[in-house]
């Protein structure tokens, strides 16, 4: 379990690890994660350097990437460490990402109990030429970014469109915007701090960023994270966990 606080500092270790890399007010850095917990810390820490949130499907391969990296201009990129390979460093360096920043999907998962079965056969990969997510928030623990003025009206997410009528096309979304939504999400389902929300929209899309993320944020509900979408376990997260509600898409709930 990570608490709140914790949350608020490893973002800020987050945040000086960026700063250090170059990343400034308005600088773009794209998550490529399912849903765990470096998703949020690094959502955090790059809003705290001042950068933008460029979040994409890790479905997406390199035809994909190489449109999105150079169209967003990408500075930094966060990936698990099982998305990283030959494809990665290539696209990164055809397109200008200046730093890659390696994390696994085993990093907060407690030592002790075995892994969910969505992750069997996972391990840890070592030797890669990145940066370690784990060690950027280790060598900068206890440290704080300083403050960047950040208005209603800057950008927090560069989204982008499916590219049903053409390209895609990279979304605005204002932090503005991102904090009225989900105070309409807080208000309109009552949430407090002893409901537990469960993560089933993915975090790379805007209905997992507001309606999870920044709700729970808004709320101080708990937020409970498993991977991405497996039927069998999310029954498991919500006995375990007792969780009182989620959004998800049509298709997930008729599972």
């Amino acid at each position: 379990m990570i608490s709140y606080k914790e949350l608020d500092e490893m973002s800020d270790a987050f945040a000086c690890a960026l700063i250090d890399l170059g990343v400034k007010k308005g600088d773009r850095v794209s998550l490529y994660l399912q849903n765990i917990p470096q998703f949020i810390i690094g959502q955090f820490g790059i809003w705290k350097s001042g950068g933008i949130i460029v979040p994409l499907n890790p479905m997406y391969r390199e035809k994909e990437l190489t449109y999105y990296f150079r169209d967003a201009s990408v500075k930094v990129l966060v990936c698990m460490e099982s998305l990283y390979g030959e494809m990665i460093r290539k696209v990164a360096k055809e397109t200008g990402v200046e730093h890659v920043i390696t994390t696994s999907e085993l990093d907060f998962l407690d030592p002790k109990s075995p892994p969910p079965s969505i992750l069997k056969g996972v391990e840890k990969i070592k030797g890669l030429e990145s940066l370690d997510f784990m060690n950027l928030i280790e060598k900068y623990r206890g440290k704080v970014p300083p403050e960047v003025k950040l208005s209603p009206q800057d950008v927090a997410y560069l989204t982008y469109t499916s590219g049903t009528t053409g390209p895609p096309k990279g979304a605005m979304n204002s932090h503005g915007n991102v904090a009225f939504n989900s105070e309409v999400y807080r208000h309109c389902w009552k949430l407090t701090p002893s409901d537990r929300m469960l993560g089933a929209a993915p975090f790379f899309h805007v209905t997992g960023m507001v309606g999870h993320i920044g709700t729970c944020i808004a709320s101080g509900t708990p937020l409970i994270l498993f991977y991405r979408f497996d039927p069998k376990t999310t029954f498991q997260m919500i006995e375990k966990w007792k969780a009182t509600c989620t959004i998800a898409a049509i298709t997930v709930l008729l599972h």
